[in-house]
């Protein structure tokens, strides 16, 4: 009797105990917030070894573009808000996004890059570019290094303008794609 009640302990039968309440900000969390803040990490290596980082008005601009999906993201937490315990582990994941969000600032303080890397600009656009062609909307972030990229004196200029031009194809693509599909 005790062999079939150790049998029966180690066979796993569903709890019937779960629920979709609150689930929907938990998976945009995890995967769209996570996937931003892991491209929006490289992009930062990028415009910090690059130099772009040194100038005020883009670092202000690039920072406040790299809050709003964090922003975005506690509005739909606090939607789809299902009990204090995912509340708060959401809101954990939206605290660690935006700091690292905020990581460009601390970036400055150190010791100055010399902004003669073009070339790091315009490689890692074509590598978003690359990633885009599998996953569409980081083509974002190989447009915004793209434009970047476009705007420094550089002999990439025809590369730069090429690229930018493919991922906007590919975004504009994606896009008619997944609006034919909700038609």
């Amino acid at each position: 009797m005790r062999l079939i009640l150790l049998l029966l302990l180690l066979i796993s039968s569903p709890a019937f105990a779960f629920s979709q309440q609150g689930n929907t900000a938990t998976l945009m969390l995890f995967v769209g917030l996570g996937g931003f803040t892991t491209a929006n990490l490289l992009l930062q290596l990028a415009f910090y070894l690059s130099g772009r980082l040194q100038h005020p008005t883009f670092l202000r601009r690039y920072v406040n573009l790299s809050l709003i999906p964090s922003g975005l993201m506690l509005l739909i937490a606090l939607w789809d808000f299902a009990g204090f315990g995912p509340l708060m582990m959401n809101l954990g994941g939206i605290l660690i996004a935006a700091a690292f969000a905020l990581i460009p600032y601390q970036l400055v303080q150190l010791k100055q890059i010399s902004s003669q890397r073009p070339w790091l600009l315009s490689a890692a656009a074509a590598t978003f570019a690359a990633i885009g062609a599998f996953l569409a909307p980081v083509n974002l972030f190989a447009i915004a290094c793209g434009h970047v990229a476009l705007q420094q004196q550089s002999k990439l200029k025809i590369i730069d303008g090429a690229i930018v031009l493919i991922s906007y194809g590919v975004l504009g693509y994606w896009i008619w794609q997944t609006a034919q599909s909700w038609i």
